[in-house]
């Protein structure tokens, strides 16, 4: 799954006249989320509008190899702007900060840097166990329409780790991915 930013389809148009914006982003997989069940880490959510803050949950279906979870690391795309992180169950929560290569409107005017990654870290959630890590984003009405926008995401365990990261090319290809980011 990856953030997706598309125009709204005939049946979500009414959704976007409300919210005031022509698009709608995306949170997609292939074949219409029934890729879900066998992806690792994925959104929580299908659907955000643009310019809009919404909370969302990155989740792990699994642990690395029968390995419990013990941290989480997620790098967030420039044009989402993290407005709050909140700590997973028994997790710590960390950010770290960086300037914006350019600045982007935000929730409350321009903003020119702010929360590049989130780490959850010093919990376990056990292999085989959903895991979720909350934070809550701006998604900026800057970023262009059709853009597809990859979160990595890299999962410590006990033993091993394992790197979300792979991005498609096409939203068609994402299927394909052995290790997709979100």
């Amino acid at each position: 799954m990856n953030l997706h930013l598309n125009f709204c389809s005939v049946v979500l148009r009414k959704t976007a006249q409300f919210l005031g914006k022509a698009g709608c982003v995306f949170l997609f997989a292939t074949f219409a989320g029934l890729h879900i069940a066998a992806a690792h880490a994925v959104f929580d959510r299908t659907m955000i509008g643009s310019g809009q803050t919404v909370r969302l949950s990155i989740a792990i279906e699994h642990g690395c190899n029968g390995s419990p979870t013990t941290a989480l690391r997620a790098i967030l795309p420039e044009g989402l702007i993290v407005t709050n992180v909140f700590a997973a169950d028994g997790f710590n929560v960390e950010t770290q900060k960086v300037r914006f290569q350019r600045s982007w409107s935000g929730p409350q005017g321009s903003v020119s840097e702010g929360i590049k990654e989130v780490v959850w870290s010093g919990g376990i959630v056990a292999d085989k166990k959903r895991g979720e890590f909350p934070l809550e984003l701006f998604v900026s009405s800057d970023l262009p329409l059709g853009q597809t926008l990859a979160v990595p995401v890299i999962q410590n365990c006990e033993n091993g780790s394992q790197s979300w990261i792979e991005q498609a090319a096409t939203p068609e290809a994402q299927d394909q991915l052995k290790s997709p980011a979100p």
